[in-house]
C-alpha cells in the first residue's frame, strides 16, 4: 500500500511523515469490505494531521510540463 517514512510534496517541497493507513469506521454495510484507504500524515512544519484518500495521495499529475508524483518518499540521512 504505502511505506511509513518521510514524504516531500511536489509543489511546496515540505516535508509530511507518513504514519500509516486509515479506514473509515462508519461502514455500515456488512457484505462490504472496508472502505477505501486513507493515508494518515502530518506536516513537519505545523500540528495539523491529514487524511486523504489514498489514491489522491499517490496521484501522478502534470506540473510546469512534467509529470510528477504527488508525494514522492525521501530517504533520511542518519
Amino acid at each position: 500500500m504505502i511505506e511509513k517514512g518521510m514524504y516531500r510534496h511536489y509543489r511546496n517541497g515540505q516535508l509530511y511523515e507518513v504514519l500509516g493507513i486509515a479506514y473509515n469506521a462508519d461502514n455500515d454495510v456488512i457484505s462490504e469490505p472496508l472502505t477505501k484507504p486513507y493515508v494518515l500524515y502530518r506536516p513537519t512544519y505545523d500540528d495539523s494531521t491529514w487524511v486523504p484518500p489514498l489514491a489522491q495521495f499517490n496521484d501522478e499529475l502534470e506540473h510546469e510540463g512534467r509529470t510528477v508524483r504527488r508525494f514522492t518518499k525521501i530517504e533520511q540521512e542518519i
